[in-house]
């Protein structure tokens, strides 16, 4: 009887190793793929996220704004600048003005015989695509209520490429609610 040793043919050589190490173009490729898919859609999303951000950033130092006015009007304060015609004694405090005074700001004015500047906000400097609609509230003094010309809102808008994208609204009602 003949008995053969294959453990002789084990000795030799044998590539075992023939699987490829690494990735194909194709994969490489279609991971290329995805990550520019996920880039872009976050992209999206991050420029909505910061639209609304600036747009409620503009809503919340206008409200302060407002909020200074109507707070200066109803306690009776005179303008404390001594330039000011307002800081005379013989000069009664008629109100504080609100007024957009063009699409990209607008001023805060104490009421004396005259209108003197308390504080002036160009939003175009820090927030350049916003853009405000024509609005005048007067915050009369001594909890006399407040006045308006126009309408009783203020429209933030922000624009890119002529079009809106982000809107919100600044409500003054009659009993001098700001919203």
């Amino acid at each position: 009887m003949m008995y053969f040793d294959l453990r002789l043919n084990m000795r030799r050589p044998i590539n075992i190793q023939t699987r490829q190490r690494g990735f194909t173009f194709i994969e490489l490729l279609i991971g290329l793929v995805i990550m520019g898919i996920l880039f872009m859609v976050g992209f999206a999303n991050y420029r909505g996220f910061a639209s609304r951000q600036n747009i409620e950033a503009v809503v919340r130092e206008m409200k302060g704004d407002l909020r200074l006015a109507q707070q200066m009007a109803t306690s009776g304060v005179k303008s404390s600048d001594p330039a000011s015609s307002c800081h005379a004694i013989d000069k009664e405090l008629q109100g504080y003005v609100v007024r957009g005074t063009s699409a990209t700001s607008y001023a805060v004015y104490a009421n004396c015989d005259g209108e003197n500047l308390v504080k002036e906000v160009n939003l175009s400097e820090k927030y350049p695509n916003i853009t405000l609609s024509d609005f005048e509230f007067t915050f009369l003094p001594l909890a006399g209520g407040i006045t308006w010309s126009g309408p009783d809102r203020i429209d933030i808008d922000e624009v890119v490429g002529g079009a809106s994208i982000e809107s919100r609204q600044i409500i003054v009602t009659a009993a001098g609610q700001i919203n």
